[in-house]
């Protein structure tokens, strides 16, 4: 497996490994944990990669720095425009808090 570059062009057929990964951006007291992690592939397919256990704390005393989330897929014709393929990722509703 090798890593895309952005704006590197991609061919129907080839797999593609989606990462999202949520972090912690600093601050002594704040942190973060639960919620759900989503990747939509460019195929619009919402995929939920969530951790098994759900988000670990993030931040604060004894949280971990970030969590990494992998989704595949393959590439189709119509999902790639212009050698391209677009995806997105979103993070909530976690707790938040000073911990």
């Amino acid at each position: 497996m090798s890593a895309i570059d952005a704006g590197a062009n991609v061919s129907p057929c080839e797999t593609i490994v989606y990462q999202a990964t949520v972090g912690f951006r600093g601050g002594a007291d704040c942190a973060f944990e639960g919620g759900t992690i989503t990747i939509t592939t460019s195929d619009g397919v919402v995929h939920d990669v969530t951790p098994i256990g759900g988000v670990p704390k993030i931040g604060g005393t004894g949280g971990i720095d970030t969590v990494d989330s992998r989704s595949r897929a393959t590439g189709t014709g119509s999902d790639i425009v212009a050698g391209k393929v677009t995806a997105g990722a979103a993070y909530g509703p976690g707790t938040s808090g000073r911990r």
